[in-house]
């Protein structure tokens, strides 16, 4: 029995491309949805061998329910949705697990990624449902009547909507819903204020010389997320400051102006007389520092 289950487990990858459990990177769970798109006949057909063949009547119970499951209508419906989404996010996932990605690129593709996703609730259903339709058909899935009223559950009439299609529960209920959600996770973990917090602190970045440098994005920055440390005064010194600095690229000596200029409250606590004694006491000079 041990034997002959390992042999159906290592079809069932083989068919899926699935990797090994513990591999939770974003990239796996699109392949295993993408391969079972593209491979899906060898799948069912790993099922009803498993059906007809398997070593307990358990085995055989089980793939028969999954054999009834992966056959049905919301089966093949949830698994183009969730490659659909997938598909749209897995450039955005692959470029946030690379450390070395450069983080104007990564906001980039986090409000690309958001568009892509609002068109897909305003325009994308069409075409969507199309490509279900196309799957059902090739693989003789029954597809279920969108004219319909959707039942829930036991269709019992105190769980029935009446005013609620089939077409209306999977086009907005599935659907819309969990496009939106996903968006809705996007926007919780990279609001437009974050989003604008990491691009503008980009051109602090001493990288490459300063190469990206922007009076105008570190302006930005110091209006739209310090506004309680700058004012009106103190924007137009900062890009006077600026403009100044701009002739004279060195790393650390921007750098250190830079964070003096921004981070006002730490530098509150430290005056001149400090300063000056601290490095007369790292050497003896010549002249005094006073």
């Amino acid at each position: 029995m041990g034997a002959r289950s390992a042999q159906y487990r290592a079809m069932a990858e083989s068919i899926l491309g699935c990797d090994r459990p513990g591999a939770t990177r974003w990239g796996s769970h699109y392949d295993y949805v993408s391969n079972l798109i593209d491979m899906y006949n060898a799948s069912c057909l790993v099922v009803e061998t498993l059906i007809k063949d398997g070593a307990t009547n358990s085995i055989c119970g089980e793939a028969t329910g999954t054999f009834k499951a992966i056959t049905s209508f919301e089966f093949i419906f949830v698994l183009h949705l969730s490659e659909k989404i997938m598909g749209v996010i897995d450039g955005l996932c692959q470029a946030l697990q690379n450390k070395s990605k450069d983080i104007l690129i990564a906001m980039n593709l986090i409000r690309s990624t958001k568009n892509v996703l609002k068109k897909l609730i305003l325009d994308g259903w069409d075409i969507f449902f199309e490509e279900v339709e196309s799957f059902c058909k090739k693989h003789d899935i029954d597809m279920s009547d969108m004219n319909a009223l959707y039942k829930i559950g036991t269709c019992h009439s105190c769980q029935q909507r009446d005013d609620i299609t089939v077409e209306h529960h999977y086009w907005v209920d599935l659907f819309n819903d969990t496009i939106d959600y996903q968006l809705e996770e996007l926007n919780t973990r990279f609001s437009e204020g974050t989003i604008d917090l990491l691009t503008l602190s980009s051109a602090l970045d001493p990288s490459n010389e300063f190469k990206a440098f922007k009076i105008d994005d570190i302006c930005k920055l110091a209006e739209k997320i310090y506004p309680g440390d700058f004012t009106s005064k103190d924007l137009r010194l900062l890009r006077y400051q600026l403009e100044l600095f701009e002739s004279k690229m060195e790393d650390e000596y921007l750098t250190d102006s830079l964070i003096v200029c921004i981070e006002k409250e730490l530098s509150l606590d430290i005056d001149s007389d400090s300063i000056i004694t601290y490095f007369e006491k790292l050497k003896e000079r010549r002249i005094l520092l006073h």
